[in-house]
């Protein structure tokens, strides 16, 4: 295969970095050159897996999820930043969550996550709540027009700035509307 799964990769590296935590429960820096730098646990997992320390640490957090959020996650119905703020949530809050996940027919945005995990940390999480943050919309669902510097360029005097181009495009807009509706006016007198 030429994906492993982010719950794959969790448990592999949870593995790894409980091992070494057994190993490394006596104290070696007594004994230790103190000029070398100590490295953590998830610093030396890191170091096997190619992956950053913060990364391995990320996946390791996924294994706090329940299965079905983790299947989730496999199937990139979640975002591995987002899976990770949830895992935070209790298993049983995890569980309302994914109710209410069914019975609305999405999914939390990264946002939502973090503000769902707030709600849990302050024991204010349930299926009202959740389900209430789901109905929410997400800034990538809500309509947007994106015009690229390269095609309107043409269209804006010289020395209008890309930072500006939607200013000017703005009051364009403005300009072009009011004289659309001077002509309506005009032509139903």
């Amino acid at each position: 295969r030429s994906r492993i799964l982010p719950s794959e990769k969790a448990f592999s590296y949870k593995m790894r970095y409980d091992a070494l935590k057994r190993v490394s429960g006596a104290r070696t820096d007594l004994t230790g050159d103190p000029l070398e730098p100590r490295l953590r646990t998830s610093e030396i997992v890191s170091n096997d897996v190619k992956e950053s320390a913060t990364q391995v640490k990320r996946y390791i957090r996924l294994t706090n999820l329940i299965p079905e959020l983790l299947n989730m996650a496999d199937e990139e119905k979640l975002g591995l930043r987002t899976a990770v703020e949830l895992s935070y949530l209790k298993p049983t809050e995890q569980r309302e969550l994914l109710e209410a996940m069914r019975y609305g027919d999405c999914v939390p945005s990264h946002a939502q996550a973090i503000r769902l995990r707030a709600l849990s940390e302050n024991g204010a999480l349930g299926f009202r709540t959740a389900e209430e943050i789901l109905r929410e919309a997400k800034p990538n669902q809500r309509d947007q027009i994106r015009l690229g510097y390269d095609r309107v360029r043409r269209y804006l005097p010289e020395g209008v700035p890309p930072e500006k181009a939607e200013a000017y495009i703005l009051r364009a807009l403005e300009f072009y509307g009011r004289h659309m509706e001077q002509e309506r006016s005009g032509g139903a007198r």
